[in-house]
């Protein structure tokens, strides 16, 4: 089930699920199953529905090629499928939940206001953390922080991401105080 499948990709940073998945979107409308159709879908969906115009797709995990989104883009992204979420039941349950599975278990564990729900992705260089952000006052939270062109491990860029997200915690539960 498609539930399954982004669970791997969203929550475990399966790559090649990513891959299988642009594959898949042809297949679905009776289109030639190619990555180009996939990836033209994709495109297709970005300008109409979210507006898009400065972005680059060349596969579906962003592990090659020359894939450009900006923090921007993918925030509104994580929005519309907030928005959208009884026509996208599997998206944000897909997502790992920080300080209990997927790729960020070990991170953000200690939130005492708020539970992340969130994709990670690195590559040499590159480290992204993209989410929502669920305030225990009810408030949901769209958040992407992508750094590139780093020349050291990603161990302090995953660090800084975390204070990052902290600091969206804290303001958001002063802000309902007030």
């Amino acid at each position: 089930p498609l539930s399954t499948i982004l669970k791997a990709v969203n929550s475990w940073s399966n790559n090649l699920c990513a891959e299988v998945l642009v594959l898949s979107l042809p297949h679905k409308v009776k289109r030639k199953t190619t990555f180009k159709n996939g990836l033209d879908m994709m495109r297709s969906f970005a300008t109409k529905h979210l507006s898009w115009s400065d972005f680059f797709l060349t596969n579906g995990s962003g592990l090659f090629g020359d894939t450009r989104v900006k923090p921007q883009q993918m925030t509104e992204l994580l929005a519309y499928m907030h928005r959208k979420q009884d026509r996208y039941p599997e998206f944000r349950p897909s997502m790992a939940v920080a300080g209990f599975d997927g790729t960020m278990k070990g991170r953000l564990s200690n939130l005492e206001s708020a539970q992340i729900y969130a994709k990670t992705g690195t590559l040499d260089g590159v480290s992204g953390l993209s989410g929502y952000i669920r305030m225990d006052h009810g408030d949901m939270i769209a958040f992407s922080i992508l750094q590139n062109d780093f020349k050291t491990s990603a161990r302090p860029i995953r660090k800084l991401q975390d204070e990052i997200v902290r600091a969206l915690v804290e303001f958001s539960t002063d802000t309902a105080e007030k």
